[in-house]
C-alpha cells in the first residue's frame, strides 16, 4: 500500500509540473480566482491567441482545476470557473510566489 501512495504522490507532482510548466496556465488559474471569466475576457486579459488559450482550458478542466458553465444568456458560450482543487493550487503558486519573493530581500 506505502509504493501505491509514493506512486500516486509521484504521479501527481509529475502531472503538476507537466501542467504548470506551460505557458499561460498559472497566470490563467490566478486569474479565475478572482472571479470566473468567459473565453473572450480571458482571451484579452491575457493576450493569447485562440489556439493556445483553447488547450489550455482543456488541460485545466481535465486536471479538475477548473469547469466550463454555459453561459446564460448565449448557449454558446461557457465561463470558466475554478475549482475547489483549483483554488487550493493557487493557494499553493500563491505561497511559492511570496515565498520566492521574500527570499529574494
Amino acid at each position: 500500500m506505502k509504493s501505491k501512495v509514493i506512486h500516486n504522490t509521484t504521479f501527481m507532482k509529475e502531472i503538476c509540473f507537466k501542467i504548470f510548466g506551460q505557458k499561460y496556465v498559472i497566470e490563467l488559474l490566478l486569474s479565475l480566482v478572482e472571479k470566473p471569466k468567459g473565453f473572450n475576457e480571458l482571451q484579452k486579459e491575457h493576450d493569447i491567441n485562440t489556439s493556445t488559450l483553447q488547450k489550455r482550458l482543456v488541460v485545466m478542466e481535465q486536471a479538475k482545476f477548473i469547469t466550463k458553465k454555459p453561459c446564460t444568456d448565449d448557449a454558446r458560450s461557457f465561463f470558466y470557473i475554478i475549482t475547489q482543487r483549483g483554488v487550493m493550487m493557487a493557494d499553493i503558486l500563491l505561497q511559492l510566489k511570496q515565498s520566492f519573493h521574500n527570499s529574494q530581500k
